[in-house]
């Protein structure tokens, strides 16, 4: 359990609302709501406050302990990630019915001999 789990919990029992429990300690809702998420840690003062108002604080984890699980990396946006590349498709060339000479499949596949040679 996460100190801010705990704190959750302890001011859930009590019957305290966010907007109460940020009153009696001199702040608003919303600091109150991020240290329970998570996302900030009450200062030294306050949190010496919240010990002496839920005395079960003292058995959860400090909301600034290198104990606490960290979330790990969000992952990139699709925006930020490398675009799929994609092949040419490959260029068919219509083949005469009647058989041609070298020269004439070269100018009409505009090819020069050593291409012509490969492609043959």
């Amino acid at each position: 359990m996460t100190f801010g789990q705990a704190l959750a919990a302890a001011r859930i029992a009590a019957g305290l609302s966010t907007a109460e429990l940020g009153e009696l300690m001199g702040t608003d809702r919303s600091t109150v709501y991020h240290w329970e998420l998570g996302s900030k840690n009450p200062i030294a003062s306050h949190y010496d406050q919240l010990v002496d108002l839920f005395p079960a604080l003292k058995f959860a984890p400090r909301p600034d302990s290198r104990d606490q699980e960290k979330p790990g990396p969000a992952p990139a946006p699709k925006s930020a990630r490398k675009p799929r590349v994609r092949s040419k498709p490959a260029v068919v060339v219509p083949i005469r019915e009647a058989p041609c000479d070298c020269a004439e499949l070269r100018l009409s596949c505009g090819l020069c001999r050593p291409l012509l040679a490969r492609a043959v």
